[in-house]
């Protein structure tokens, strides 16, 4: 069973609401409880909310008279649950076809050792971001049916998770206590949370067929406030964890096309190893947005995707049988 929790803060009708009506029916289709709480919004959207859940009485719909930041809004979610999963879902997401669905497939099948889950997305700071998929909704629907058409079956390893939507197993949240508050509003609790995981033994992992479209920073923008949250944030997180990798998101997912690259495929149907080809074309193209500042960085940066390339390339004529 898995409790989803999805915490909104303002634009009810720009976010929450989306993300709710492409959830609740994929929710209905596996037997999932959707919760969802208004986080203390300064605008109407707590009374929008309200009159939204009317016509869904199976959504557990609550609301808090102050905003609890990330951490607090969802440890208050996760109490009302009892799934063996708790899913965090942040209000500036949408489900696409079959991602709840597919997500859900996964979590029954991962090792006991694997405690954090998360889909793959447009928009993340990690190997889960598949940025050349588009920026908005539209773009990330038209190409979502030539890449996530026909099933790779691939949960690949994750340096740590991007909590914009994240399934945490039920006995790992209990026994780290959920997320801390420390981080107030919001930054680095997710990096935090997947930190302590790893300490006592717990794995992270990505779906590579579950895409779930992510606005990005819908509730705060580009502003003052913003940046000084992250500064303080990375400085808190940093003095807790100075052994952790700060890895941009060009190498994380460098890191994982190589992981594909080096997969053997031979246990793979054709469908699953055509779709396989489709994502490191994905993955690949991907690299090419997010190159370093610095036209060394810049130059270095570009011999080394040019290498991955050509390594892709050997990769297909070994396997052309697959195109």
């Amino acid at each position: 069973m898995i409790d989803l929790c999805v915490l909104g803060y303002g634009q009810f009708g720009e976010t929450t609401q989306q993300c709710l009506k492409s959830l609740i029916p994929q929710a209905q289709e596996i037997g999932a409880i959707v919760h969802v709480l208004d986080n203390g919004s300064p605008d109407d959207s707590a009374l929008l909310q309200k009159n939204f859940c009317i016509s869904f009485p199976e959504v557990q719909s609550s609301y808090s008279d102050i905003n609890l930041g990330y951490a607090g809004g969802m440890n208050q979610m996760a109490l009302k649950g009892s799934g063996q999963w708790l899913v965090l879902v942040g209000s500036d997401t949408i489900f696409t076809s079959e991602s709840l669905k597919r997500l859900d497939q996964a979590l029954q099948k991962v090792p006991q050792e694997v405690g954090i889950v998360g889909p793959v997305t447009n928009s993340a700071g990690t190997a889960q971001s598949l940025t050349s998929l588009g920026v908005d909704i539209d773009q990330v629907l038209a190409n979502a049916p030539t890449f996530f058409g026909h099933s790779t079956s691939l949960v690949l390893p994750l340096y740590r998770a991007d909590f914009f939507c994240v399934a945490i197993r039920r006995t790992l949240w209990n026994t780290l206590q959920g997320l801390d508050p420390i981080y107030g509003l919001g930054y680095y609790e997710d990096f935090d949370f997947s930190m302590r995981a790893k300490k006592i033994g717990f794995q992270c992992a990505m779906v590579e067929d579950a895409l779930v479209f992510h606005q990005g920073s819908a509730s705060f923008k580009k502003s003052d406030e913003q940046r000084k949250l992250l500064k303080k944030n990375k400085k808190i997180f940093l003095q807790r964890f100075p052994e952790a990798e700060m890895r941009h998101i060009r190498l994380d997912n460098y890191k994982t096309i190589q992981y594909l690259l080096d997969l053997n495929t031979d246990s793979f149907d054709i469908h699953q190893r055509q779709a396989i080809i489709k994502h490191l074309q994905l993955r690949i193209d991907s690299l090419s947005e997010h190159q370093p500042k610095g036209w060394i960085k810049r130059t270095l940066w570009k011999q080394r995707v040019q290498s991955l390339r050509d390594q892709y390339q050997s990769w297909l004529e070994a396997n052309s049988s697959l195109k």
